[in-house]
């Protein structure tokens, strides 16, 4: 998936099915940002969403073909709320390409996976940018908790 304009910024969203090569990459990532917080080994469940037709699924974001980004649809997130599914969750955006549109244009294509996959709906647990996501037609469904934080559980139509 091509998003964006230009080549200096389109972005090349992948499943992870298609370059298996990046989990260990991406578990680094996740390891550095949230070690203290990762309930699995990150290249253990990174290998369980490099899945192409069900999921868990995971993409990753290209930009000049150096990876930039990645987020999943899970079928589970927030522990507080098991009966939603399915879920846009492990959102990641490398810090220098933060503040790009990059995070906004990875959700989008999880909503896409996740209605070719044949969901009608799906959720977002986020602790800020609520008025963002609104913005982008979220709707506030629940207050929810996970590793005990509070989050904020959104809904969207597909």
């Amino acid at each position: 998936m091509k998003r964006g304009r230009g080549s200096d910024t389109a972005l090349d969203i992948r499943l992870l099915a298609d370059c298996r090569d990046m989990i260990p990459v991406l578990a680094r990532w996740f390891r550095k940002q949230w070690s203290d917080q990762l309930p699995m080994d990150p290249e253990e469940s990174f290998a369980r969403c490099a899945r192409r037709n069900a999921l868990p699924q995971s993409l990753v974001a290209f930009r000049a073909q150096q990876a930039v980004g990645t987020v999943s649809v899970l079928p589970t997130s927030v522990a507080s709320h098991p009966q939603l599914s399915p879920w846009v969750a492990a959102l990641y955006v490398r810090p220098a390409c933060r503040h790009a549109g990059i995070a906004t244009q990875m959700v989008s294509a999880a909503l896409e996976q996740a209605w070719s996959l044949g969901f009608d709906r799906i959720y977002i647990g986020i602790q800020a940018a609520r008025e963002h996501y609104e913005k982008l037609g979220w709707r506030f469904e629940a207050l929810g908790s996970s590793n005990g934080e509070t989050i904020l559980i959104l809904r969207k139509s597909l």
